[in-house]
């Protein structure tokens, strides 16, 4: 189909809807010189080119009485998600290390593994916050965290379980750890010894 006959045929649908009343109007079609065919309500030349319309249907848009807008209920509002119960931890605690544990890291990274019952609620976005010392050192939901570089000496680990806003869920006992580390100063003064 070329473009002329798209657009000849876009002119008859339009000259159709524009004439869509109780009384239809005669649509002539005509080939010009060059080929293309015209729809047209004008009579041509040739009364030969008179168009044969089927009758068709046509409607009246009703007007609205009340130009109120009345929105009608959402029918999945009835089948609203019931809401979760709030998770209610009955154990946090920190299983490694173990409590009064000495470790030897000379990197002073230190492993710590915690639990829970029940395991932290990851669809309610809670996750575990580990405290060195009363200080936040790492957050995540899963049970291992791994503490860099830590100082030697001792410490004071606790997990706590908080939701999406921070807020402290629940949290477990201290726990109190020894960590040794070599020390440049310690191994110079061990070296200078006779």
């Amino acid at each position: 189909m070329t473009i002329s006959h798209t657009i000849a045929t876009l002119l008859f649908a339009a000259l159709l809807l524009s004439g869509a009343s109780t009384a239809v109007a005669q649509i002539y079609k005509t080939v010009d010189a060059d080929g293309n065919v015209v729809f047209t309500d004008v009579p041509p030349n040739n009364p030969s080119g008179a168009v044969e319309l089927e009758e068709y249907n046509t409607y009246e848009a009703l007007q609205p009485t009340n130009p109120t807008v009345r929105l009608s209920p959402d029918p999945d509002s009835d089948r609203q998600t019931p809401a979760r119960e709030p998770v209610s931890y009955s154990k946090i605690a920190i299983v490694g290390p173990a409590s009064d544990e000495t470790l030897r890291r000379n990197d002073g990274n230190v492993s710590v593994t915690v639990e829970s019952e029940p395991a932290v609620d990851r669809q309610s976005g809670h996750e575990y916050q580990v405290l060195l010392d009363g200080a936040i050192a790492a957050r995540g939901n899963g049970t291992t965290f791994l503490l860099e570089n830590t100082d030697r000496g001792t410490h004071q680990l606790t997990v706590q379980v908080i939701d999406q806003g921070g807020k402290i869920l629940g949290q477990s006992s201290p726990v109190t750890f020894h960590l040794l580390r070599f020390s440049a100063l310690s191994g110079a003064k061990n070296r200078a010894r006779p």
